[in-house]
This record gives C-alpha cells, structure tokens and sequence, in this order.
C-alpha cells in the first residue's frame, strides 16, 4: 500500500529535486508494511534504527537491511535456529 501524500512535502522547496525524490524512495521502502518473521503478523515490523527491526506485537527484534528488513535472510536464519543447526 502506498504511502499517501507526498513523503517529502515537509521539506518544501529546499535540497533540491534529485535530493527530495532519493529521500521519498528511501521513505517509501523503510516506512512500508513487512509481515513479522517471528510471529507472521501482517504489518508488524517496524524499523528502529538504521539495520535495525522490531515487531510491535511478539517484541521480536533483529538486524536486517538498513531501509528494508531483507526477511528472506532473517527467515532462513530463524528456520536453522528451530532446527537446532549451530548458527555460525
């Protein structure tokens, strides 16, 4: 679902073109809805700090991509975890 409205209206006329639409792609993608790795909720992650999510719902944190959470990593890293695998 995209973001309503413009992501970097708030900026107004100032930085320049090329500088408001990298910042509004970048927005667009970190403040999108992921699903929950851990629990499954539809749009329960939520980003933190650069290279850092949470779920709201379960409280699972981890390290992901810094404006996006890059869930197929996380997801095979957790399936090795449930599998007893010794993660490196």
């Amino acid at each position: 679902m995209p973001i309503k409205g413009k992501p970097t209206k708030r900026l107004g006329a100032r930085y320049g073109a090329t500088v408001r639409k990298r910042l509004a792609a970048i927005e667009r993608v970190q403040k999108a809805k992921y699903p929950c790795p851990n629990c499954g909720k539809k749009d329960g992650v939520k980003w933190l700090s650069v290279g850092i999510w949470y779920c709201r719902k379960c409280g699972f944190k981890f390290a992901g991509g810094a404006y996006n959470p890059k869930l197929e990593v996380v997801k095979e890293m957790l399936e090795r975890k449930w599998a007893g695998e010794r993660l490196a």
